[in-house]
């Protein structure tokens, strides 16, 4: 493994070609490298904060004054949580025995610890948006409308 990550010293001309080509490619397709650093991340990031606040309106809709859909919506997400702190011990125990160390989880306490905060952030998030319903929908409702009209007018 030590030869892969050394090769540019038994090769050196073959590195200095490689930046080179690096180099002229990079300057060939500045102007696209710029628009895409620039605008794609706007892009994405507008979409994914427009479908996150879509969702939301989705959810709150669906589990206002239907408490069995509460039920199991909640109950499905506390699986799902369940599942995936299983699954960081899997790959934490199974790497642990790949490099022989020992068996000690205690760095990964943080990471869990994370995992289970950021879900319980996100019911509060919910039940705080079901007691406030209306105030909510009503927010998600005119943020929605004006991403679409500013898209709209960045369209024309």
């Amino acid at each position: 493994m030590d030869w892969f990550i050394r090769w540019h010293e038994a090769h050196t001309l073959a590195f200095e070609l490689i930046l080179f080509l690096c180099a002229c490619l990079v300057s060939v397709f500045s102007t696209k490298i710029y628009q895409f650093v620039t605008q794609w991340p706007r892009r994405t990031a507008g979409t994914i904060v427009t479908r996150r606040m879509e969702f939301e309106l989705l959810r709150l809709e669906r589990l206002h004054n239907n408490v069995y859909n509460l039920f199991i919506y909640l109950l499905r997400e506390t699986v799902v949580t369940a599942f995936a702190v299983l699954f960081i011990i899997l790959i934490v125990c199974a790497l642990l025995l790949y490099t022989r160390q020992k068996l000690i989880i205690v760095p990964f306490y943080g990471t869990i610890t994370g995992l289970i905060v950021g879900r319980l952030y996100d019911f509060y998030q919910l039940v705080e948006g079901l007691y406030s319903y209306k105030d909510t929908v009503k927010g998600l409702q005119d943020a929605l409308a004006a991403k679409r009209t500013t898209a709209a007018q960045a369209g024309k």
